[in-house]
C-alpha cells in the first residue's frame, strides 16, 4: 500500500489520457458487487483491517476473473465443452 491509497485498492492511472466515466463506473459497480457478496459496508473496510484484506482479496479476484473471461471468449479454451474434453 502507498501513501496516497489508505485502502489498498488500485489507483486511476497517473497517465496523460483521460480516464472515461466507465472505467469509474466499473470500478465503483465491481466495488459494490464485491461488497454485497461478503456482506460488509464501506465502513466495516475503513476500520477493521481484517474485513480490509477479505475485501480487497476479493476485489482482486473479481477483477482478474474480468480480465480473464474478456481475454478467452466462449468456447476458446481446451475444447467446445463447458469441462475442456473435447467432447461436444
Amino acid at each position: 500500500m502507498n501513501e496516497f491509497d489508505p485502502i489498498g485498492f488500485e489507483q486511476l492511472p497517473a497517465s496523460p489520457r483521460a480516464v472515461t466515466q466507465h472505467e469509474i463506473d466499473s470500478r465503483r459497480i465491481a466495488l459494490a458487487r464485491v461488497l454485497e457478496f461478503t456482506r460488509h459496508t464501506i465502513d466495516e473496510v475503513i476500520s477493521d483491517p481484517m474485513v480490509r484484506n477479505e475485501v480487497l482479496g476479493f476485489y482482486r479476484l473479481y477483477r482478474f476473473i474480468e480480465r480473464y473471461c474478456e481475454s478467452y471468449p466462449q468456447g476458446a479454451h481446451n475444447g467446445n465443452d463447458r469441462y475442456g474434453t473435447g467432447q461436444s
